[in-house]
């Protein structure tokens, strides 16, 4: 379940002096101030949207919220006020984190795609090829032996139809017993297609 929604901030408020309140006639008890609403989702904030303001009369308690309510003596002012009022950057709090796992991701993501080419030039025994042998279908093979071009293969006989699952697919009783080759170029290629999408190494 997602919460969102959105709250609002004060940036500040500001005594009218001269100003005299429409409703009670009482000089300079006009005060205003602003706030900023700003979405959220679970409590961060993600980002602002919007401001908006209020003048009311300190002596009668009377309210002008709307533009339209608000006295046209003070309005001028109240409108400079309003659009000079700065929000706190934590407001962008939600902004910043989506970013920040943006960047992270990415830095994640090549790194691995830099490695995975490593293991593709350079095999070794044991590593784990995670293929899509058909569409929206993935399994495994298995590096049995490398020789000099060509690298010998045990296949998966399970397939799953969730990339995230293709892992639980690797224990060694689903392997077939026989062994296919394949030339290291017609690997590099399943890679390059994307036929290959990872590889697994022990360490």
């Amino acid at each position: 379940m997602v919460i969102y929604g959105y709250n609002s901030t004060f940036l500040g408020g500001e005594q009218l002096k001269s100003a005299t309140c429409p409703e009670c006639g009482t000089q300079g008890s006009m005060e205003m101030g602003v706030w900023r609403r700003h979405a959220h989702v679970f409590w961060i904030p993600m980002f602002p949207i919007g401001k908006y303001g209020v003048v009311a009369c300190t002596h009668c308690n009377a309210k002008f919220e709307k533009k339209k309510e608000i006295p046209e003596t003070v309005r001028r002012d109240f409108d400079q006020f309003k659009s000079q009022a700065r929000g706190p950057l934590w407001q962008f709090s939600g902004l910043g984190i989506i970013a920040i796992i943006v960047v992270a991701v990415s830095i994640t993501s090549a790194q691995n795609t830099k490695r995975d080419k490593a293991y593709i030039a350079e095999p070794i025994e044991g590593d784990i090829y995670n293929y899509e042998p058909e569409d929206g279908f993935y399994s495994n093979m298995k590096v049995m032996l490398v020789d000099t071009d060509t690298i010998y293969l045990s296949q998966n006989n399970l397939m799953t139809n969730k990339k995230s699952g293709v892992k639980e697919l690797d224990k060694p009783e689903n392997y077939d017993s026989l062994i296919y080759g394949y030339p290291k170029s017609d690997l590099r290629q399943m890679y390059e297609d994307g036929t290959i999408y990872e590889v697994d190494r022990k360490e």
